[in-house]
């Protein structure tokens, strides 16, 4: 019964999502709304299949070797040995569907799969922890293919010949992508975030790019305003004279908050890696996609 209910609703979906960007008419808003809900409704419980002990168990090691890739042994040490460290992953399990946003003008296609996307811009490092789940099934995608970009911490994204800020992961049996980056900057008329899109079915060639395959998600990352408020605090950030525009404000985050996503959480949760924030941060977050989807950059 499960089994054939979450197959129909797999293909609800399906049919609900529109091959554009972004929802453009009230029908496919409203359409998608109706698919989210059903997946919300429906779905409450998969998130019991994300918490199983040996996925979380997994999930816990390898976010401890990125750490250690970002920071050093010692703080992936402290920061494992911390009280109930998988709480944050209990927290945050989920298998409502992710919305879909518009891809935004500083796409490039064809970036380099890496997971240091740092190159020589200077911020506060964050180590991006993402796991990608077929809402489906609530079961992670192994050999999906991550691709972020953002701007810097003075609100520049990079652009040819420039490559800074913009790489791609593939997901791993557990279906995570880690990435070291650092804190987003802001730029005028858009809060602080971080653009992804995940492809599948393509592959990676040996120029180390990704190439083929199709788009069943296009999204934006967003972090907690306290956070954002204490991270522009510091240099570089504060040589950044865009204003700064609240989540609240921002018309993307507040589509997906009020319009689209049904209880989706698109904050990025992030933790300190020692006692202020200028010494790094850790942010994990899920990504539920509807791998039938298919859009266009």
């Amino acid at each position: 019964m499960q089994t054939s209910f979450i197959k129909f609703l797999a293909a609800a979906l399906a049919l609900s999502v529109s091959v554009t960007a972004h929802p453009d008419t009230d029908e496919e808003i409203a359409a998608l709304r109706h698919a989210h809900i059903m997946g919300r409704r429906s779905l409450e419980g998969c998130s019991e299949k994300l918490q199983r002990r040996e996925l979380v168990e997994s999930r816990l090691a390898k976010r401890a070797a990125l750490i250690e890739r970002a920071f050093g042994p010692t703080v992936a040490t402290t920061l494992t040995k911390r009280a109930d460290p998988a709480e944050i992953y209990r927290r945050q399990a989920t298998c409502i569907l992710a919305p879909q946003e518009e891809i935004g003008p500083y796409y490039i296609s064809g970036e380099k799969v890496r997971e240091d996307v740092r190159e020589t811009q200077t911020g506060v490092t964050l180590a991006l922890d993402i796991q990608v789940i077929d809402q489906s099934t609530c079961e992670p995608i192994e050999g999906a293919e991550v691709d972020i970009w953002e701007a810097n911490a003075t609100g520049s994204y990079s652009a040819a010949p420039n490559t800074y800020l913009r790489g791609l992961q593939s997901t791993d049996s557990d279906g995570v992508a880690g990435f070291i980056t650092i804190f987003p900057g802001h730029y005028n008329g858009r809060a602080t975030h971080i653009h992804t899109v995940i492809h599948v079915g393509g592959s990676e060639t040996s120029a180390g790019t990704y190439t083929g395959g199709t788009i069943p998600h296009i999204g934006q990352l967003f972090f907690n305003q306290d956070m954002i408020t204490a991270v522009e605090k510091l240099a570089p950030y504060t040589s950044n004279t865009a204003a700064i525009t609240l989540n609240s404000a921002d018309r993307v985050y507040t589509q997906q908050v009020t319009t689209i996503n049904q209880g989706y959480d698109d904050i990025v949760d992030v933790e300190l890696v020692g006692s202020t924030i200028s010494q790094g941060l850790v942010g994990t977050i899920y990504i539920a996609i509807n791998t039938a989807a298919q859009y266009h950059t």
